[in-house]
């Protein structure tokens, strides 16, 4: 991984990080985003059954780590939306 890629990460998150929000607040806009039908799972995955269980069960389930990969996931995606808008292009995919 590049060294700019590794500073454009760490600028993205530095927003998001977990001092700004415990993962409950920080997986609303997910959230949101499973409600308005925008996101998506891969059928027939083999993870899909362990990660359908563990956000059915978020926040009182054992595991909400992947739960939390997915708020960030929305963040990050949010984030370049945003400001790809600003600039009047697209929006970059990082990654």
């Amino acid at each position: 991984m590049s060294e700019r890629r590794i500073i454009i990460y760490k600028n993205v998150l530095k927003g998001a990080g977990s001092a700004c929000a415990d993962k409950y607040t920080r997986a609303i806009p997910a959230a949101m985003k499973y409600e308005a039908g925008m996101v998506y799972h891969l059928e027939g995955a083999d993870w899909l059954n362990v990660l359908e269980t563990e956000l059915l069960e978020f926040p009182n389930g054992t595991y909400d780590d992947q739960v939390d990969v997915i708020s960030y996931a929305v963040y990050i995606q949010s984030w370049g939306y945003l400001n790809a808008k600003k600039r009047g292009s697209r929006a970059l995919v990082l990654g």
